[in-house]
């Protein structure tokens, strides 16, 4: 998954700010798809902090607030589910 979004500084220069997210499937009959493994193992770990009190919100949470995705994004990271961020700037 690539995401890029560019954007007009108050100053006259360019942001372009662009992040990439990579997963793999796990081959053979028996294995599972990468769109499983990035759904399911993000699913495990916003319900692992839950479980353990770490996230004590109520209701459904959509995870735009850093408690709750950088603890995410670290837990599936152990799975292999990689991902970058870059912002590069171009003067005009």
């Amino acid at each position: 998954m690539y995401h890029s979004v560019v954007g007009e500084m108050p100053n006259g220069s360019v942001e372009t700010h662009s992040s990439r997210l990579l997963a793999f499937g796990t081959p053979g009959s028996q294995g599972e798809t990468a769109m499983a493994a990035t759904v399911g193992y993000t699913t495990a770990a916003a319900a692992e902090l839950i479980l353990n009190g770490q996230f004590t919100t109520r209701g459904v949470s959509i995870p735009i607030t850093p408690d709750l995705y950088n603890p995410i994004l670290k837990r599936i990271q152990e799975f292999g589910v990689n991902w970058t961020e870059d912002i590069s700037t171009q003067q005009k």
